[in-house]
């Protein structure tokens, strides 16, 4: 049976939703429709409302999108932030196929904080393999979380194919287009709550999600200048950081943030 010829994806950020359609053509893919849209905050403290009032706004913001795209309501792969799941690298040692899945299973126990029965849990092999050590990234989420996240997505009429974690897409979508790349390769994704580091190098890669993202830098403009998270937000995207008379500010800012990365 012939796959699908489009494919639909959506990135769930802690403040903002991507949605894109694929075509599939010649062996690969093809951006046909792009569209980013923020989701509602807090004004003065840039925070989401409650998880029920903020999983209705995502459900809101994704529906108008989908409208406006006029994109079909068909399957859908979408990722999820890495703050909303749990991810560990485990180096296993060279061991048949047969073999692989009962020892991540034991491995899923061993390291996953939560019952086994409350989460929903998968696996990655990221590097390794032919005599070498195995690396494999385990991931879990709630499934209380992954339920109330399902339900907003087919609210809108998709039909959940995939759910990712925003940094193994990211993998993924780098080794999908330089296939070619051997040498060290460093990938940085900045959000809004998080920023994922990836190192990668011949089939091997490091991960760290850290807490410190554009937020941030948005809580440290409006308290160096006395303003609201939203006008800071307004400020920072339109670069409104460098004026002589702000000079002192902007410079305290920098330097707030940069000792909050150290850290």
């Amino acid at each position: 049976m012939a796959g699908p010829t489009r494919l639909i994806t959506l990135n769930l950020g802690s403040q903002a939703i991507a949605l894109a359609e694929f075509r599939v053509a010649h062996g690969g893919l093809v951006l046909v429709n792009y569209r980013l849209r923020e989701t509602p905050l807090d004004p003065e403290t840039g925070q989401r409302r409650d998880a029920h009032l903020a999983l209705h706004d995502t459900a809101a913001v994704l529906g108008e999108m989908l409208h406006d795209m006029q994109i079909p309501r068909r399957a859908v792969n979408y990722a999820l932030p890495a703050q909303s799941v749990f991810a560990r690298f485990v180096k296993l040692p060279p061991i048949g196929q047969e073999k692989l899945d009962k020892i991540i299973s034991f491995e899923a126990q061993q390291n996953v904080p939560f019952p086994l029965d409350e989460v929903v849990w998968d696996y990655q092999l990221v590097g390794g393999g032919l005599g070498e050590q195995i690396q494999v990234v385990l991931v879990a989420i709630k499934v209380d979380l992954l339920d109330q996240t399902n339900a907003a997505v087919e609210g809108t009429g998709l039909q959940t194919s995939i759910v990712d974690i925003a940094p193994a897409a990211l993998y993924n979508a780098f080794r999908y287009s330089y296939p070619e790349v051997g040498d060290c390769s460093l990938l940085l994704d900045i959000g809004a709550r998080t920023t994922n580091i990836l190192f990668i190098e011949s089939g091997r890669i490091f991960l760290r999600s850290i807490p410190l993202a554009g937020s941030a830098i948005t809580a440290a403009i409006a308290r160096e200048f006395n303003e609201s998270f939203a006008a800071a937000e307004t400020r920072k995207k339109l670069g409104c950081l460098t004026c002589a008379s702000s000079f002192t500010r902007n410079f305290k800012c920098r330097s707030s943030f940069l000792i909050r990365c150290k850290t």
